[in-house]
């Protein structure tokens, strides 16, 4: 039709019983995008200075890579650029990959500990 409008069928919290059938709203689809989206939970992206970042698993240290060892242990700390909030997940749209693993419980404290020098920086010096 031209008048832009559509039956939708969805469930919606009514607890306090304000809503009525045949009742109208307004709401927002986000359509356009192509490709993957990254959700990641909302506790794992965490604010640096005005900036986005989540931790991953350091898993290129170039010493353990000439020493022949395994991944170091350590963390890699990425600057991300972030999309809408889904409930409890965020959208990431740069900075991360599909199948990227990230911290997520403890993200914070790996923050802290790092800032306050109690953890050596290791990888996680944002490359």
């Amino acid at each position: 039709t031209d008048s832009r409008t559509a039956k939708v069928r969805c469930i919606v919290e009514n607890s306090k019983g304000l809503l009525r059938g045949e009742m109208f709203a307004r709401i927002s689809i986000l359509v356009g995008k192509q490709g993957s989206t990254v959700l990641l939970p909302k506790q794992s992206v965490l604010d640096e200075a005005g900036a986005k970042i989540v931790f991953t698993r350091c898993t290129e240290c170039k010493e353990d890579k000439i020493a022949g060892k395994p991944p170091c242990g350590s963390f890699d700390k990425i600057v991300v650029t972030t999309g809408p909030i889904h409930e409890g997940a965020i959208e990431v749209l740069s900075g991360i990959k599909p199948g990227m693993e990230v911290v997520t419980d403890g993200a914070y404290q790996l923050k802290t500990a790092l800032g306050s020098g109690k953890l050596s920086a290791g990888c996680a010096d944002g490359h």
